[in-house]
């Protein structure tokens, strides 16, 4: 499933080249990740693949709810 999402965000339009995408939080989960740097580390590499530009916004789980 992650492969085909990373599949699907290489193959995003940027007809215009000035395309984005932002993320509205909420991709890390406290409760099976611990809030460690690698949780963080591995959602970065998943979107590194987008063929624009990936802006995130903490959600309440990576602000709120992590240590």
């Amino acid at each position: 499933v992650l492969e085909q999402f990373q599949d699907l965000l290489s193959t995003l339009p940027d007809e215009n080249e000035d395309s984005f995408l932002i993320h509205l939080g909420d991709w890390n989960s406290p409760l099976s990740t611990s809030c460690d740097e690698q949780s963080y580390l591995t959602v970065d590499q998943l979107f590194s693949t987008s063929s624009v530009p990936v802006f995130f916004i903490p959600g309440d789980n990576e602000y709120n709810d992590c240590p």
